[in-house]
């Protein structure tokens, strides 16, 4: 069975994880952390309470679903950065920039 759409980029982003980690970028390795974590927690079923075992089927997203996961995370980003501009972190607000450029590969 071929790999669903959010296990594929999943399986890139863990790939370029890797290589963030041996370059020792740790911004890089803490958007992609997050882009992963992102679409683990969307594929989440929500949990009603009536789940009598562990064995709980993850959502299937479609590519439609993980550009927008991944939007939201760019469009955080470049807001955070606005915000902080604006009460002079101007370091901070351009790794934030950079991390939504780095984001931007994967739409």
């Amino acid at each position: 069975m071929p790999e669903s759409p959010a296990e594929a980029l999943k399986t890139r982003l863990r790939t370029d994880l890797k290589a963030a980690m041996a370059g020792k970028d740790r911004s890089e390795a803490a958007l992609l952390r997050t882009l992963i974590a992102a679409i683990d927690n969307a594929e989440a079923p929500a949990l009603d309470g009536t789940a009598a075992t562990a064995e709980i089927a993850r959502l299937d997203l479609d590519p439609a679903r993980l550009r927008a996961i991944i939007a939201g995370e760019i469009a955080e980003r470049e807001q955070a950065a606005h915000a902080l501009d604006s009460v002079g972190q101007a370091p901070r607000a351009a790794e934030l920039r950079q991390q939504a450029t780095l984001a931007r590969r994967y739409l």
